[in-house]
């Protein structure tokens, strides 16, 4: 069985998450050419005021120090182009149905050691 409820219980957190990033990546931009803010279009991962053009890794580090909007405006759900859409396939089955799919327990690299979190075994029991 699966089918997480993670994004439908967290729907409207992620939407806000992504609208102040949006936000943030925007006036990193702005600043960056010194051009309005409201110039600036945010589109597949790009942002774009006219002839100047930059990916959002590049604004990142400059967004990151911004201080972000309590309330930032949310995507219209019109523009949306992924949510609610039909016949959308999911890249990950194949390799979780065959074992090719690599999870973070599965990664192994050179000189690495492991860590436990001892717990009592007694709800509200401690530890010596």
């Amino acid at each position: 069985m699966g089918a997480s409820p993670a994004i439908a219980n967290s729907f409207m957190q992620y939407r806000q998450a992504g609208a102040a990033a949006r936000e943030l990546l925007a006036a990193a931009a702005a600043d960056t050419w010194g051009v309005p803010v409201d110039s600036i279009t945010v589109e597949n991962s790009v942002l774009k005021s006219g002839g100047k053009i930059a990916h959002f890794g590049e604004m990142a580090a400059k967004a990151a120090v911004m201080r972000a909007s309590e309330n930032p405006k949310l995507k219209d759900p019109s523009r949306f182009k992924l949510i609610g859409q039909d016949g959308l396939s999911r890249q990950d089955t194949l390799g979780k149905t065959n074992g090719t799919a690599e999870f973070a327990m599965d990664v192994k690299v050179p000189g690495m050691v492991y860590a436990v979190v001892l717990r009592s075994p007694r709800f509200g029991g401690k530890l010596g």
